[in-house]
């Protein structure tokens, strides 16, 4: 290293040795998030690990640090093998599909009064399904023109966050509220008609991990919607605001216990959450769906004024 660049940096030494150490140990140690609930809150930074990993790397070659660039460089490695296989995409060659069904969901976000935001975007991206969290009553009573467009809906309008709602432009054949988990919080459970195959359509949004307790209530809730899941014999589609990243331990049974697929496999991570502090953002707002979908594209919607950006997902129902 030239020794003006050298000089430069031997006043940041400590800050950058004190960064590499606490990158290596919340990389390494949030990997056992199942163990502690607080190590299951720092796992959901995987990417934001991964880039500054990345930067000690160089930096640490420029200082020449070479055992402990060694150690950064394995570190680098083991996030990049939680961000990365998000990116390679799967395996979805099919034989072909029946009908192409398009959805949005959108947390809006209580106290958001944007209202003309989300009604401009779902105008212009035109779902068949239309999935809202956070909805109250002053947002629905500004949402009324949307009743020409998704003539069957089912809501459940709350003041606390934990409002929800179903438009759809097909008929419901059924529609539930549910409660699931210890917090009595509603989801919803649909079966609409497609292709004349009936899908499964289950929302829920269960509570945030701030504290122990609702912590477990998260897991329960999201336990209980897996067991649920496992008894429908009809494609499923999940989707929802679930207060949780891919990267948790406790996110793995939404797959392994049910079969479903997360949407985002083979498009990236598509951080949702939150809006306003963008280098933080993670990807907590999921769509997953059964071998019987294809997953034709997924994205994320534009800012409609929440601290939650809205998923729009293409998915086709697949010849049987």
């Amino acid at each position: 290293m030239p020794a003006n660049l050298r000089k430069f940096f031997v006043p940041l030494q400590g800050l950058i040795l004190t960064g590499t150490a606490l990158t290596v140990l919340f990389s390494v140690a949030t990997v056992f998030s199942g163990f502690h609930r607080y190590l299951e809150l720092f796992s959901h930074f995987k990417v934001q690990y991964l880039a500054i990993s990345i930067i000690l790397c160089f930096v640490l070659l420029l200082l020449r640090y070479f055992k402990i660039l060694l150690v950064m460089t394995i570190v680098a490695a083991l996030n990049a093998s939680f961000v990365l296989p998000w990116y390679v995409d799967r395996d979805n060659d099919v034989l072909g599909v029946t009908k192409t069904l398009k959805l949005m969901h959108s947390n809006v976000q209580t106290s958001n009064t944007e209202y003309h935001k989300l009604i401009d975007l779902v105008r212009n991206e035109n779902p068949d399904i239309l999935i809202l969290q956070e909805t109250s009553e002053q947002w629905l009573e500004n949402l009324n023109d949307l009743n020409a467009v998704y003539p069957y809906v089912k809501t459940n309008p709350r003041d606390d966050n934990f409002g929800i709602a179903l438009f759809s432009k097909l008929p419901f054949e059924t529609v539930e509220e549910t409660r699931w988990g210890p917090s009595d919080l509603p989801s919803l459970h649909a079966k609409v008609r497609v292709s004349d195959q009936l899908v499964s359509i289950i929302t829920t949004h269960p509570l945030p991990p701030t504290g122990a307790d609702y912590y477990w209530s998260r897991n329960l809730q999201l336990i209980d919607v897996a067991d649920a899941v496992r008894l429908i014999d009809d494609p499923i589609i999940l989707i929802g605001d679930l207060n949780i990243t891919m990267w948790s331990g406790d996110y793995h049974p939404l797959e392994t216990d049910t079969g479903l697929v997360n949407a985002r496999n083979g498009f990236g991570i598509l951080p949702t959450w939150p809006t306003f502090l963008p280098v933080a953002k993670i990807p907590i707002d999921h769509c997953l769906v059964s071998a019987k979908f294809k997953v034709e594209h997924i994205e994320v919607g534009q800012d409609i004024g929440s601290d939650h950006l809205p998923l729009i997902v293409h998915l086709g129902l697949i010849k049987e």
